[in-house]
This record gives C-alpha cells, sequence and structure tokens, in this order.
C-alpha cells in the first residue's frame, strides 16, 4: 500500500509539472502567433523564436516517455487513475508541436513573400 501511495504522489507530480510546462509553452506558441512586422528582421526573429520553440518541445518528449513508462508501472500495481491525465498531456504536447510546425511553416513563407517584396 505503501508503495501504491508513493507512486500515485509521484505520478501526480510529474502530471502536473509536465501538464504546468506544456501551459508555459501554449503561452509562447501564443506570443509568436501576432503578426510579423514589416521589417525583414522582424521576420527572421520570428523564424528564430519559433524554430527556438521547436526545439524546446523535442526537448519534452523523454517527459512524455518517463511518464508512459511510470503510468505502465502503475498500472502494474493495479491503479491506472492517471492514465486519462497522461492521454490529455500527450494529445496537448502533439497540438502543440503540430501548431509550432504549422507556425513555423506560414512564418517561412511570410518570411520568404517580405524578401521577395522588397
Amino acid at each position: 500500500l505503501e508503495e501504491v501511495l508513493v507512486s500515485k504522489g509521484r505520478m501526480e507530480s510529474e502530471v502536473l509539472a509536465a501538464s504546468r510546462w506544456l501551459g508555459g509553452t501554449k503561452d509562447d506558441l501564443r506570443h509568436l502567433s501576432r503578426a510579423i512586422g514589416h521589417r525583414t528582421q522582424d521576420a527572421h526573429d520570428m523564424l528564430q523564436q519559433t524554430e527556438d520553440l521547436d526545439d524546446k518541445l523535442k526537448t519534452f518528449q523523454p517527459t512524455i516517455d518517463e511518464l508512459n513508462e511510470t503510468l505502465e508501472q502503475f498500472k502494474e500495481l493495479g491503479h491506472a487513475s492517471a492514465e486519462d491525465d497522461v492521454k490529455r498531456l500527450q494529445v496537448e504536447y502533439r497540438n502543440i508541436r503540430y501548431l509550432c510546425s504549422y507556425s513555423f511553416s506560414m512564418k517561412y513563407f511570410d518570411s520568404i513573400s517580405i524578401a521577395l517584396w522588397l
């Protein structure tokens, strides 16, 4: 019973930390959704910020993997109450990755258009 309680507390803590991290990353993505300025440098800055966010997201994949491993251990102990939370985080992570890559693609094409226009 003690092992289950310790595992449950660890799992809840990991899920909460991952949720907070993803929330902050969504805020970063919202910040990148603003319009690009009229200068070429504005477009380059926006592209760099988008690439940085994508790199940040890539470093989070091991956290998702660890959550899955912890969840499997938790299930082996007969408890799967955190399964929905982990699945929600996985979906949220995939959506943010998609939006970031979509944003990057759109910003890239916008910056090319701006450079060609200038």
